[in-house]
């Protein structure tokens, strides 16, 4: 069994886990359960007893975009899990002062399947994606989401790879080139991305904001911009933007991914640019037909 998370109390531990794991029968089901609440806890930096339904969704959320995204089956299996602890405590624990007032926040949330298939409904449209950058473009950020946004829909960047962008990464070539290397240890050579000249001159025009920064992105404390922020500033300029559907950032860039197997990119050189197999490219090449782009679209 793994060690507990950093985040979880000695009340969690003592009144709840060593209680509820004398439940389970198998120390195979005891460390699988242990081992969920613990990556639950190291996600929001919290232990589980302050976790909320927000919490919660960002967990799914970053699980369902992650490179090595689990499937639908195991996402059901630990919502399970997380609801049994819940329900437990509310059942047994409640009689004590600290938990009296205990309510599971897992009980909510239900997991739509994801399907493989990725539908042009799913994506934000053109006149969508405007209005996004728009609104991104007029927060009070020092341009940071709108930097964030070119990275996602010029460079189909995944979250991750935006939020571990430093100064120091983006450079440029003898022709003048901007580009980024990504290390990938599942390639024997290193993946170079270009960097378009609409961001490259957007970092100069800002480069009084963004040049002495360690990373690129920071948080309201000045600290490197985690995982569970980028997803609640996305969702918040989706709220400011009008959107129906609250789109995520990896919905922007399958958008990017798409527009540019459309506009004439293979799918072998594609998927070296945006650092997926090639085998995957057919997600993407199936929504085509879907994005209604009119010739004036290629001007």
């Amino acid at each position: 069994m793994r060690e507990k998370s950093i985040y979880m109390t000695e009340l969690f531990m003592k009144c709840v886990w060593e209680e509820y794991a004398k439940t389970l029968k198998l120390k195979k089901t005891r460390s699988n359960y242990f081992y969920n609440i613990c990556s639950l806890c190291d996600f929001a930096k919290a232990d589980f007893l302050q976790i909320d339904e927000e919490m919660a969704l960002a967990y799914f959320d970053m699980c369902r975009h992650t490179d090595s995204r689990p499937t639908n089956k195991t996402m059901h299996t630990w919502l399970s899990c997380y609801r049994s602890i819940g329900r437990y405590i509310m059942g047994h624990c409640r009689n004590l002062p600290q938990m009296s007032e205990y309510k599971s926040p897992f009980e909510t949330i239900y997991l739509t399947d994801y399907s493989d298939d990725i539908q042009a409904s799913e994506l934000p449209s053109e006149a969508e994606l405007e209005k996004i950058m728009e609104t991104a473009a007029g927060w009070s950020d020092n341009g940071q989401m709108y930097l964030i946004l070119l990275f996602a829909t010029k460079c189909a960047m995944t979250p991750g790879e935006i939020r571990s962008l430093t100064p120091e990464k983006i450079k440029v070539d003898a022709a003048g080139r901007g580009f980024v290397v990504f290390k990938d240890k599942k390639r024997i050579h290193d993946r170079i991305v270009k960097v378009p000249s609409v961001i490259m001159d957007y970092l100069c025009d800002h480069e009084d904001i963004f040049e002495q920064r360690e990373t690129l992105f920071l948080n309201e404390k000045g600290k490197p911009l985690s995982e569970r922020s980028l997803q609640n500033h996305i969702r918040k300029l989706m709220e400011n933007a009008g959107m129906d559907k609250m789109y995520t950032l990896q919905d922007i860039r399958n958008l990017s991914i798409a527009k540019m197997l459309f506009y004439g990119a293979t799918e072998e050189e594609t998927a070296e640019y945006v650092g997926i197999e090639q085998r995957w490219m057919y997600r993407y090449s199936r929504i085509l037909p879907e994005l209604d782009c009119a010739p004036c679209d290629r001007m």
